[in-house]
């Protein structure tokens, strides 16, 4: 018998087309990426290409170090290369990934609240969780991938009883595992969920315990493994990825409660909210009790800030759209026990308009912000500028948001980038950088300079904002300082050295 899409699974396609076009719209509106990692991934595919290897040991990261990590996802990336451009890769590709959040969604919401129109509202809603779209829309990045995948593997667990679901969620979670060091949500997730189940009195299934056991093993061994040598060399700070403790202590510098709540969704967030309480205080639903154990994790190791603050952001929204399919449920149920039943589309209205303005407002709003702070062609000009006239082996001194331009576009070295594991001074490199650049006194400059071997100092619009300066105070009317560009962004040459007695 012929296979015949059904009404619902052409809502769903509809909605991942209207996702995936405006997330084209806005990708196609400037010809590069918007985060400064994304030029490291495109480093990796570029060697992978032509060694079929990516870069372990980085000449230029730091002057000189060693990348680790799982490389399984440059390999993804490398095989779509060959086929398309690499902007095309990430200006295609990766949106088609992150677009396919709404088919999982769907089955998950589904899965909670076994009603058609709920889990196709969570399914619209989840293609517009502000940082979720603002940070896959135009970007080489891993969690594209990522986050579609998690919430697969939640879905396979949540039906880990049906014939099959077991081999699914096994080929998910290893291909999860193998792609991104945030499967860690998962096994913290599983550990909450038992601990809830057992607040809760309700039984463990059998299936679900061995799933989970195997799951936290699997995991961790394979972190363990990957990351090794990290422990070794940089010892417990591995744990919060060499972070310097100056961008530890700023973690939530940058953002209010009200803002992220803004980044994830208010009204999806209060619905939730709401979600998680009631279970609370009425625990009758595993699948509710799966999905809040799941957000106390994500809290927790956003609290300990084990995880980056955009990332937890992006679960806790998913996770919300999510519940809020429960939500959902529950308000037309009470509604048609009310006199006001004859009138449920008004109710389908209250929910509409709310959501619009708090999920699909936001995400354009960012998305024209993320364009207008891509990288520029000044940027890129200077950058390719440095690569034809400079010594190759010369070292560039740039904003730690910048590192990865110097080395990828400007094949040159840098002092410091955002990848901090296997590097024992991060946090000195980090202070120095901000010196170099905020210094007032020529020999102050210079002993920083000559520290790290610094031939050029690149001063770009977002280094003056970056560190509060408008020009380098010690290179004016200076001899040791040549400007050899000057192009709104420009480029000092180091010319003398300190002498060392």
């Amino acid at each position: 018998m012929a296979f015949k899409p059904t009404k619902t699974q052409y809502m769903v396609l509809i909605i991942f087309l209207v996702v995936l076009t405006l997330r084209f719209y806005y990708a196609f509106q400037t010809p590069y990426f918007s985060d400064n990692k994304d030029y490291f991934n495109q480093r990796q595919v570029e060697s992978i290409l032509s060694t079929g290897l990516p870069i372990v040991h980085d000449p230029l990261s730091y002057g000189g170090r060693t990348n680790i990590g799982s490389p399984v996802f440059y390999y993804m990336l490398a095989f779509f290369n060959i086929l398309l451009p690499i902007e095309l890769v990430g200006k295609v590709i990766v949106n088609i990934f992150a677009s396919l959040l709404v088919v999982v969604v769907y089955l998950a919401a589904y899965e909670l609240s076994k009603d058609e129109p709920a889990a196709l509202f969570s399914a619209s809603i989840s293609g517009f969780i502000p940082v979720f779209f603002k940070t896959t829309f135009n970007s080489l990045s891993v969690y594209a991938i990522t986050f579609p995948l998690l919430f697969f593997c939640v879905y396979c667990f949540m039906r880990i009883e049906d014939p099959g679901y077991v081999y699914v969620y096994l080929i998910s979670l290893f291909l999860f595992t193998m792609i991104s060091p945030i499967a860690i949500l998962l096994p913290i997730g599983f550990i909450f969920y038992i601990f809830l189940l057992k607040i809760d009195r309700m039984n463990h299934n059998r299936a679900e315990v061995e799933t989970m056991l195997f799951s936290i093993l699997f995991v961790t061994w394979f972190l363990f493994i990957v990351y090794k040598k990290a422990f070794l060399f940089n010892g417990y700070s591995v744990i919060w990825q060499n972070v310097p403790i100056e961008i530890l202590k700023n973690y939530f510098g940058n953002i209010t409660i009200l803002g992220a709540i803004y980044q994830i969704g208010s009204i999806p967030l209060l619905y939730a909210t709401y979600a998680i309480l009631q279970h609370i205080y009425n625990p009758s639903h595993r699948a509710s009790c799966f999905f809040t154990s799941f957000a106390f994790a994500t809290v927790l190791l956003l609290w300990l800030k084990l995880i980056e603050l955009y990332v937890g952001l992006i679960c806790l929204g998913i996770i919300s759209v999510i519940l809020f399919a429960r939500f959902y449920r529950w308000s037309f149920d009470y509604w048609k026990n009310t006199r006001f039943a004859r009138f449920a589309n008004l109710l389908f209205i209250l929910f509409l308009i709310p959501l619009l303005m708090t999920s699909i407002i936001p995400s354009i709003l960012y998305a024209n912000e993320a364009v207008r702070n891509t990288i520029s062609d000044e940027e890129v000009s200077v950058l390719k500028w440095i690569s034809l006239n400079t010594e190759k082996n010369s070292t560039i001194l740039a904003p730690l948001s910048e590192g990865y331009l110097v080395t990828s576009i400007a094949k040159r070295k840098d002092i410091a980038d955002d990848n901090f594991l296997m590097v024992k001074d991060a946090e000195e490199r980090h202070l120095d950088i901000e010196k170099a650049y905020t210094a007032r006194f020529e020999t102050n400059a210079l002993k920083l300079l000559d520290k790290y071997g610094v031939e050029y100092v690149l001063l770009t619009p977002r280094a003056k904002q970056e560190f509060g300066i408008g020009e380098l105070a010690y290179a004016k009317d200076s001899k040791c300082f040549s400007l050899v560009y000057d192009n709104n962004i420009k480029v000092y040459r180091s010319m003398c050295r300190l002498k060392t007695l």
